[in-house]
């Protein structure tokens, strides 16, 4: 019974994780900048500027970045199972 649910809860933790990874790292460049300003706009409840913006390149990198930190983990826990198993 327990094995099943540690099972389970791996199965999702590691497709989940690589899903958002894959999502991430292959969306294009120009659909995660306007999700992240959308989501800065309903955060703020306020009309932004262009200069509230000027770090975008820096986030959309870094969003890239934690897709492929992701898509890493999630590789390296399948890899790890399978060799303990």
């Amino acid at each position: 019974m327990i094995e099943g649910v540690f099972w389970l809860t791996f199965s999702i933790l590691s497709i989940g994780s690589a899903a958002l990874g894959c999502f991430l790292l292959f969306s294009p460049r120009d659909a995660l900048a306007v999700r992240y300003q959308n989501y800065m706009l309903a955060k703020t409840m306020r009309p932004l500027k262009d200069e509230d913006f000027s770090h975008m390149p820096k986030v959309v990198w870094g969003l890239k970045g934690a897709g492929l930190v992701c898509l890493t983990l999630s590789a390296l826990m399948l890899v790890g199972v399978s060799i303990i198993r």
